[in-house]
């Protein structure tokens, strides 16, 4: 059995404070990439209704690192969501 260290709290909130950094430039990644999503739609097909606005909020980064590659060559809004067909 160890014994309590004052050095641990100060350990433990240097690692939460640093989680919770590294959380937040993740999300805030995240929230900038669905804003860049949601202004080439717009340019590319026009008005962006709140139910893709909505998925967009939901969706992983991976989601919308996709989504915005297929809105370069998609014909419509609604293949940009589709998944893509292998050959």
């Amino acid at each position: 059995v160890q014994k309590y260290s004052p050095g641990w709290i100060a350990t433990g909130k240097a690692e939460g404070k640093t989680e919770g950094r590294t959380e937040g430039k993740t999300e805030g990644k995240t929230e900038g990439k669905a804003e860049t999503l949601i202004k080439l739609l717009e340019s590319r097909f026009g008005e962006v209704i709140a139910d893709i606005r909505e998925r967009i909020a939901k969706a992983t980064n991976d989601q919308i690192d996709a989504w915005s590659v297929a809105v370069l060559t998609a014909k419509d809004l609604d293949s940009v969501f589709q998944p893509k067909q292998q050959n």
